[in-house]
């Protein structure tokens, strides 16, 4: 369930810098500019750096920052998607160095106004795969979506949930719903970003990170440093020669933490989880810093929550079983304890 140590550090990133002049409708302030730190990624590659809206009549959209590559066959592209039909292209090609980089257009000359652009990173490796959009700018020269910089979380630990109450619904800016069905399509087979499982032995938390990132739309954060202990950050990032990824990504104890410091909602009773929800338990005792395992709630029966897991992959866990039958490595189950959260986008 713990999975702490990168492997494979050595990075080959390929910086590519893309200017574009484009027709984008004037802010309506004059700020000097929108700069948004990004890191969308896909099965294949990925992206990390800024997307600057620069203001003037005739703005000019610059993407830069690097682009690293997994080896795959095809090319790894960053978009520029906006809401409404089509899409425009900004294509990287990073397998091999100098990168080139080029331009593009799928669609007509880009109209948008800079709060509706959203950036993500596709690859053409098995037919396209995109990455959830992030970023955003709105029209007065700041960015909107959440921020890379640490937040400070809550001083102390959730208390653990129990069976009784009732509460008023959580609302959250993650798709819930989509995390869920993420999990139960892809509990049996889930190939990761390097490998089935991400090529962890022991899943449970990797995988829960890939149906909040991949089904739930959530933004990783990415700490410049590759720091992989500060569990503000949650990310996991591919290179050619190796994977960098944070602890939050693949412990189940850090990934609690993290989401508390997000300010995550944690129910007081498990009858008010939902599908979506992502659910701790500490087998042998009531200490949050002792967290064992996490899966993610994807349905409700009698009020009891119904889990998906990895580590072992299961679909259906009831919220009994997991208090009624320990692992072969723990006698009983005397002190199990769980917490559910409701979790806040990064």
């Amino acid at each position: 369930m713990r999975t702490r140590t990168p492997r494979g550090s050595s990075t080959n990133l390929v910086a590519a810098l893309v200017t574009i002049t484009v027709a984008l409708l004037t802010a309506t302030t004059a700020a000097a500019s929108t700069d948004r730190t990004v890191s969308p990624r896909d099965n294949c590659g990925g992206f990390n750096g800024h997307v600057v809206v620069a203001d003037g009549s005739t703005p000019t959209l610059q993407l830069y920052g690097e682009v690293w590559d997994n080896s795959c066959p095809g090319s790894t592209s960053v978009w520029l998607a906006w809401q409404g039909s089509g899409y425009h292209n900004i294509q990287v090609q990073a397998a091999e160095e100098p990168a080139t980089a080029g331009v593009n257009y799928t669609t007509a000359p880009l109209q948008v106004r800079p709060a509706d652009i959203k950036v993500t990173v596709c690859s053409t490796h098995g037919g396209w795969h995109c990455g959830a959009p992030v970023g955003g700018f709105d029209a007065n020269g700041g960015s909107t979506g959440a921020s890379a910089a640490p937040r400070a979380g809550p001083a102390g630990p959730p208390q653990a949930t129990n069976g009784s109450g009732r509460e008023p619904v959580v609302r959250t800016g993650l798709d819930l719903a989509g995390a869920a069905s993420w999990a139960l399509n892809n509990v049996s087979g889930s190939p990761g970003l390097f490998g089935p499982n991400d090529g962890f032995g022991d899943d449970c938390t990797d995988f829960v990170s890939r149906a909040l990132a991949i089904g739930g739309g959530d933004p990783e954060t990415v700490l410049s440093a590759r720091s992989t202990s500060n569990d503000h950050y949650w990310y996991f990032s591919t290179f050619r020669y190796g994977r960098w990824w944070s602890h939050s990504w693949s412990v189940a104890e850090d990934l609690a933490v993290h989401l508390n410091l997000l300010h995550s909602t944690w129910l007081r009773y498990w009858r008010d989880a939902r599908p979506g929800d992502v659910i701790f338990v500490d087998w042998t005792s009531s200490s949050f810093a002792g967290i064992d395992h996490v899966g993610i709630v994807t349905g409700m029966k009698g009020g009891e929550p119904i889990i998906t897991q990895h580590t072992p992959s299961q679909r259906g866990v009831t919220l009994h079983y997991w208090q009624t039958h320990p692992p072969k490595l723990v006698d009983g189950r005397p002190n199990v304890h769980v917490w559910i959260a409701v979790p806040n986008p990064d």
